[in-house]
């Protein structure tokens, strides 16, 4: 049984730490050390490509996404093969959001 401690034989454990450190001393140092590049400071750069919307365009879409009418628009999607009405209705619903963020956006970018 090995035994460690205080209870260990004292050449036993002599001799274990010295080859221990034997054992340490034959691996070969690291080939580079890595060193971290320094961190780039980003700045918030101008949005290219906003696109000019009148804004009684832009206002009549976000009414609509806004109204009763969208969730009629998601209820009559296609049903296509390998798909279930949730997944029709979730797929209409989150180009809905995706439209409604791109007119809040729009919105505001000219600005």
């Amino acid at each position: 049984r090995d035994l460690t401690g205080p209870y260990e034989n004292p050449v036993r454990r002599w001799v274990r730490l010295r080859e221990k450190a034997r054992v340490f001393s034959e691996l070969p140092p690291p080939r580079k050390v890595p060193v971290p590049k320094p961190a780039r400071k980003k700045f918030l750069e101008a949005v290219e490509g906003v696109p000019r919307v009148s804004p009684e365009a832009l206002q009549k879409r976000l009414d609509f996404l806004l109204s009763p009418d969208a969730v009629r628009q998601q209820l009559a999607a296609p049903l296509r093969p390998n798909a279930t009405p949730h997944h029709v209705e979730f797929v209409v619903w989150e180009r809905q959001m995706r439209d409604l963020r791109r007119g809040y956006r729009a919105q505001y970018l000219p600005k």
